[in-house]
C-alpha cells in the first residue's frame, strides 16, 4: 500500500492504536508519559517511544501528516498551549484528531441531573463522568471554538458512546443504563465523547 505519512500518537498508552495505524502503513511514532505503559508500547509495536509530557517532548516542527490525541486534552494543565504545539508539529494540510468528553452529552447531563435530583445522596455517576484527575471539561462548541482560535480548521465532529468497560462500575444495572443512554445519545449525535478532526491549514 501506499506509505500513508507519519502519524503520532499522544498518551499511545499501551499501543493499540498505534500497532493498527502502523499495520495499514503508516510511518508512527509516540509519546507517553507512564514509564510501564512506555514499555509495554515499545514491545507491542517495536516504535520509538517518547517517555515524557507532550509538553516536554521536543518534536521538529511541520513533520506530521497526523497527530492524535485520544482521551488526552482533557488532563492537561494547559490545553492551548497543546493545541498550538499539535499545530507547530503538523504539516500544512496535516489533520489532529482530539477525543474528549462532551459535558452537553445526554450522559454526562443525566449523571448531574441525577446527583441534583437526589440532593447530592446519588453521586456515583456524577463522580464517574466528572473524576477528580480531568483538568478540563469541555463541550463541543467550546472545544472547536477553541481550536479555531488557534486557527486550525475543523473537518468534522461527532459523537461517540464511552467506553466504560475498564471503569469500576459498581454493578451490571448501571451498565446497562449507561447504554441505554448512549443508544437514546445517538438519536441526536450527543453521545459521552467528542471526536473531533481538525486541520492545519495549507
Amino acid at each position: 500500500s501506499k506509505n500513508r505519512g507519519k502519524l503520532l500518537d499522544v498518551g499511545c498508552g499501551p499501543g493499540a492504536f498505534l500497532s493498527l495505524a502502523k499495520q495499514r502503513g503508516w510511518d508512527v511514532s509516540g509519546v507517553e508519559l507512564s514509564p510501564g505503559l512506555t514499555r509495554v508500547c515499545r514491545e507491542n509495536t517495536q516504535t520509538d517511544i517518547a517517555n515524557l509530557s507532550f509538553e516536554q517532548v521536543d518534536l521538529p516542527p511541520d513533520t506530521y501528516d497526523v497527530i492524535a490525541m485520544w482521551d488526552l486534552i482533557e488532563h492537561v494543565i494547559d490545553p492551548v498551549f497543546c493545541i498550538q504545539k499539535v499545530r507547530q508539529l503538523l504539516k500544512p494540510g496535516g489533520v489532529a484528531l482530539f477525543c474528549t468528553p462532551d459535558e452537553d452529552s445526554l450522559l454526562a447531563r443525566t449523571g448531574q441531573l441525577l446527583y441534583r435530583l437526589s440532593g447530592s445522596r446519588l453521586s456515583y455517576p456524577a463522580l464517574a463522568l466528572h473524576p477528580t484527575y480531568h483538568t478540563y471539561f469541555f463541550c463541543r462548541d467550546g472545544f472547536t471554538g477553541m481550536l479555531e482560535k488557534q486557527r486550525m480548521r475543523i473537518m468534522r465532529c461527532y459523537s461517540q458512546a464511552a467506553f466504560f468497560e475498564h471503569s469500576q462500575l459498581p454493578s451490571r444495572f448501571v451498565k446497562w443504563g449507561i447504554s441505554a443512554i448512549e443508544k437514546l445519545g445517538a438519536i441526536a449525535d450527543h453521545r459521552y465523547e467528542i471526536v473531533c478532526l481538525a486541520q492545519k491549514p495549507d
